[in-house]
């Protein structure tokens, strides 16, 4: 989990694949943690994407969840391009999933060029989150 926070995303994946599922979060900034089981990573998103794409041996991830937004609550821009997708595209073996602002979700389209199957935009609020299969 790509902006992991305070681990509501978590909650949620651990109600639905059950209470063994292993999640790695990424975040700046570090928070109480609820369960000890999940790898926390307080890093730049950016930063553990590219280390892990560019590695020999890939890190590679069955689901990632983009949920990236800053102090000022706005979305990173370099979720929007095209080598993050790329780099993303390198490390997810299944499924990926983005939460973004709905006027946003146009920019979306190069993760469409590297190999991800667009699935479903689900409208919450005013945002909408985006399924890719790979």
């Amino acid at each position: 989990i790509l902006g992991y926070g305070k681990g509501q995303i978590a909650e949620l994946m651990r109600k639905v694949y059950g209470p063994g599922v292993e999640i790695t979060g990424v975040d700046l900034v570090p928070q109480n943690y609820s369960y000890n089981e999940y790898k926390m990573k307080i890093c730049d998103a950016y930063d553990y994407v590219k280390a892990c794409s560019n590695s020999l041996i890939k890190r590679r991830y069955d689901y990632v969840v983009i949920d990236l937004f800053g102090n000022d609550n706005k979305h990173p821009d370099f979720i929007f391009n095209a080598d993050f997708a790329s780099m993303i595209r390198q490390i997810t073996k299944r499924l990926l999933c983005i939460n973004v602002y709905a006027q946003r979700f146009d920019k979306l389209k190069s993760y469409t060029n590297y190999g991800f199957k667009f699935h479903r935009f689900v409208p919450i609020f005013e945002n909408c989150v985006c399924f890719w299969g790979v």
